[in-house]
């Protein structure tokens, strides 16, 4: 950097001073850290942004579609962010970092306009991996709209009318207002990761009375419906398999108000046994977020080497990779998204385990 730019660059992170003190005060107190201070000067790029593509409209180099993109997309993005800036601290408690959108009146809204979560209770803590989201507030009429722009659409909705079923009334209504996804990277005998697929309809209702009906879309499709004996009372499987791979195919149910999709049978009825026993017991968390992931960091050396070791990767030839056991002293990786009246919160928490000495 020249001097001139550093100059720049001090004076911009000089103008948070008082928003990284609200920052470190949400990290855990420490005798010694590092803290590394972000700060973006969104004027400058958005004034970047404007000044090529008007370059390159005059200049042709740029095709439409990027400028499009750029015009559409990128710029009103830049618009509606009055300021950015986030902070990293790395202590002997782990490695925190927060990031934080300052957006203009009315902007939040029309950009991500999402709820927060409201299942927090419940996201399992068993699997590897899990992301739960709030989803954007979808506008069905528009949404449909735009489907039947899509050269395909006039054939999907013949496919869907041949089974009694209506695009907009049964399909886009039904979308999930809150979903969770889990993942263990370990394969079965089909070569599948245990995958789930956790979807918050309050309306279930709208779902279930359609339901002949896709199952009647299915098998027009070629995909076989079997419904699957469990050992759980109360919980009922259904495999949904495409007839040229009978072997392999998904598993479905309902419990509640939450609709389970999984790459196995043992995984769907593990993700519904789990709604159903919270049901019965619920404690409320994870309600102030509107996205939160989290890693098992300790599990994750475990299933990463189970996982290089099955037939299916030894036969791609994937050079071995170390035991990585300096993994099993870290605690989860969390990081979830906050959104407040005109702010978006991005946090990431990697705590390290305490070990005796």
């Amino acid at each position: 950097m020249t001097k001139d730019q550093q100059t720049k660059a001090q004076s911009l992170i000089d103008s948070f001073k008082s928003d990284y003190t609200e920052l470190a005060k949400t990290f855990p107190v420490s005798s010694e850290s590092i803290s590394i201070k972000i700060a973006s000067d969104i004027s400058t790029l958005l004034q970047h942004y404007k000044n090529l593509t008007n370059l390159q409209t005059a200049s042709g180099t740029l095709n439409g579609v990027k400028i499009a993109d750029l015009q559409q997309n990128a710029i009103p993005i830049l618009e509606s962010i009055e300021k950015s800036y986030g902070m990293t601290s790395i202590s002997e408690n782990g490695m925190f970092a927060r990031f934080k959108l300052i957006l203009r009146d009315g902007c939040l809204k029309k950009l991500f306009g999402r709820d927060k979560i409201t299942i927090g209770q419940y996201i399992d803590d068993e699997p590897l991996i899990a992301m739960a989201q709030a989803h954007k507030l979808e506008n069905i009429p528009e949404l449909a709209a735009t489907f039947d722009a899509s050269p395909v659409a006039l054939q999907i909705k013949n496919m869907l009318a041949s089974s009694g079923l209506d695009l907009e009334k049964d399909i886009l209504s039904n979308y999930a207002q809150e979903s969770v996804i889990y993942l263990n990277l370990p394969l079965d005998k089909n070569n599948l990761p245990d995958l789930r697929f956790v979807a918050y309809l309050p309306k279930i209702e709208n779902l279930t009375a359609i339901l002949p009906k896709l199952s009647k879309f299915c098998v027009n499709m070629g995909i076989f419906v079997n419904n699957v004996e469990t050992d759980v009372e109360g919980i009922a499987v259904t495999k949904l398999a495409y007839c040229l791979y009978p072997q392999i195919g998904f598993y479905t149910g309902i419990v509640g108000n939450f609709c389970v999709i999984a790459t196995s049978k043992d995984g769907a009825v593990k993700a519904m046994k789990h709604i159903k026993d919270v049901a019965a017991n619920a404690t409320s968390k994870i309600n102030d977020y509107s996205f939160y992931g989290r890693i098992r960091s300790k599990d994750l050396n475990v299933q990463l080497q189970q996982l290089l070791q099955s037939p299916a990767m030894q036969k791609q030839n994937i050079p071995p990779i170390p035991n990585l056991t300096f993994l099993e002293q870290l605690g989860e990786l969390e990081c979830h998204c906050e959104i407040e009246t005109e702010n978006l919160n991005l946090n990431f928490d990697l705590p390290f385990l305490k070990t005796e000495k």
